[in-house]
């Protein structure tokens, strides 16, 4: 049993993780014709029913809805800040990017290319790819300014990441810093529009 596990253990992580994928994509899906992800009340609602187990319901909704790029996380983000407040909104959008970050991050570099022509039109795979081929350093520059800016494609571009020649520690420093900016940003702004609404 040892030597079949240790013979197909690369076969065997790939089906589990495909598993799991799919299992995600189909939840992902259900909730996507139910118009949870693209309502806010729908999905203020979902996520406020869950009570004391809200705050995990958010982090795991937004990793999973950050994970399809075609899928724009900027509803989710509001709903965080209106459900759990602006530092709690803040803490929980800031951890649950992170985790998108790096998970987007992983599995293009696990699964290489062809996760990218799954998720992308072939109009945004050639304008990714041409991002991809620029260096390293100037790679790291477009990153950063995409995760500072609110509701810019930084989650394509955490793909992209994963098939460059840019290590794991590199790459996370980016996002560590540029996604702390954006929320502090739209914490700002947020906080704005309410004073100018109220």
């Amino acid at each position: 049993m040892k030597t079949f596990f240790k013979k197909y253990k690369r076969k065997i992580k790939f089906i589990l993780s495909l598993i799991i994928s799919l299992i995600i994509l189909f939840g992902l899906y259900k909730l996507y014709k139910l118009g949870i992800l693209t309502n806010e009340e729908k999905l203020y609602t979902y996520i406020g029913n869950f009570a004391i187990l809200a705050p995990f319901v958010f982090i795991i909704l937004k990793i999973l809805v950050g994970l399809l790029p075609f899928i724009p996380n900027t509803l989710i983000v509001l709903i965080g800040f209106a459900l759990f407040g602006p530092l709690w909104g803040l803490f929980l959008n800031y951890i649950s990017s992170l985790i998108t970050g790096v998970l987007n991050f992983s599995i293009t570099r696990i699964y290489g290319e062809r996760v990218l022509k799954k998720f992308l039109s072939k109009k945004n795979l050639k304008k990714y790819k041409r991002i991809r081929y620029q260096s390293k350093n100037r790679f790291k520059k477009i990153l950063l300014i995409s995760c500072i800016i609110p509701f810019a494609p930084d989650n394509a571009l955490s793909l992209i990441g994963g098939l460059k020649d840019i290590n794991f520690k590199d790459y996370f420093k980016v996002i560590l810093l540029g996604k702390f900016i954006e929320i502090i940003l739209l914490s700002i702004i947020i906080y704005k529009l309410g004073q100018i609404l109220i």
